[in-house]
């Protein structure tokens, strides 16, 4: 599991180089997959709150999308009201995931151009929470997809988190 977990994030950050728009809404294909069902707006801000149940989540806009009828993934993405918001809510998530019984098990955080990035299993599928710009990120996706549904969700933003990140002073330092 663990190679396949680092193998999935290789891939993606070889891929997330490559370009993309941002997640702004939900993309027609993910991982092959035809949308099959999609929820926007004030239904799926609803959603998500009833997925947190008693834990708030402070986010002013979502929305849910459903790939694929055989291997599957799920994209929920929530707009937080600024950048730090949703790092904070990202970072929350991560560590209440850790701490608490949930149905998620054996979490692994990384760091994908300076925000996290939780990896774990659970229900069946592998799960992805991430940060891109002023969103939060969860992706579900059945093993057959999960790297492919990864990959294409992080490429999504990669013409600016890439970008920083390889111009960073930090990354000028690597040999």
């Amino acid at each position: 599991m663990k190679a396949t977990r680092l193998g999935c994030i290789t891939a993606a950050l070889l891929l997330a180089c490559s370009g993309g728009a941002d997640l702004g809404s939900a993309p027609r294909f993910l991982a092959g997959l035809e949308i099959h069902h999609e929820i926007n707006g004030p239904r799926a801000l609803e959603a998500v709150r009833r997925l947190h149940g008693e834990t708030p989540i402070e986010i002013v806009n979502a929305w849910l999308a459903q790939y694929g009828t055989g291997p599957s993934a799920m994209l929920y993405v929530g707009t937080a009201r600024d950048g730090e918001k949703a790092s904070q809510i990202v970072e929350a998530m991560g560590r209440r995931i850790a701490e608490d019984e949930t149905p998620f098990h054996g979490i692994r955080p990384a760091n994908l151009f300076g925000s996290d990035l939780y990896t774990m299993a659970g229900q069946g599928q592998f799960h992805f929470l991430f940060q891109i710009r002023d969103r939060v990120v969860w992706l579900s996706a059945d093993p057959p997809v999960a790297c492919r549904a990864l990959a294409e969700a992080l490429s999504r933003h990669a013409d600016s988190s890439c970008e920083l990140w390889l111009d960073s002073p930090a990354r000028r330092r690597v040999p």
